[in-house]
């Protein structure tokens, strides 16, 4: 596996050879594509821009506001801190949102959305193209263990928002309160 390491400035890393990498961007906004391959991409302290391309790669968010694109493979992305704007791309993807505000876009495949407070609370989500029957929502965290610890309602538009009450919410768009009734059981995991 070779190692590609960017600087305290803005760095632009890319590898098309196919090969399993690993990329890591420091300071500044680096644009990182990891191109063929197996490849694992770590965000610096900057707004970065990452791109895993083909394969399973692994995608994780610095400390900026990070936009993630997993592209074609089954893909790990990680928004731990920031507010991150995550695209899973093709195939079954997993997208982790944790403290910061967040876009998710799971694309084509079954994909997971997981929401966690490890790192540093509760941010604020949306999921952009959730699919019924093929998608899930999973929630970690020290305080909510069920649906009965949500509230549930419904923005002006009929989309789906869950929240705490504090710090936690996740709006599922294009899930209405029919979709909800009819699959909460399937639609999500704690």
């Amino acid at each position: 596996m070779a190692v590609y390491s960017g600087t305290a400035d803005v760095d632009v890393l890319s590898n098309y050879t196919g090969s399993d990498d690993k990329f890591v961007g420091h300071g500044d906004n680096d644009n990182i594509v990891g191109g063929g391959g197996n490849d694992l991409i770590i965000g610096g302290a900057g707004d970065d821009r990452l791109v895993g391309g083909r394969g399973d790669d692994i995608l994780k968010a610095g400390l900026g506001d990070d936009y993630l694109g997993g592209g074609s493979g089954d893909d790990l992305l990680l928004g731990l801190y920031g507010n991150n704007h995550m695209n899973g791309g093709l195939d079954n993807d997993v997208l982790v949102a944790g403290s910061g505000d967040n876009i998710l876009i799971g694309g084509q495949g079954a994909d997971k959305f997981i929401f966690t407070d490890k790192f540093d609370g509760h941010g604020t989500a949306k999921v952009v193209d959730f699919t019924i029957g093929e998608d899930t929502v999973r929630i970690d965290s020290a305080t909510i263990h069920s649906l009965d610890d949500l509230s549930v309602s419904y923005d002006a538009v009929g989309n789906l928002v869950l929240s705490d009450g504090g710090a936690f919410t996740v709006k599922l768009i294009g899930v209405t309160e029919a979709d909800f009734v009819a699959h909460a059981d399937d639609m999500f995991q704690f």
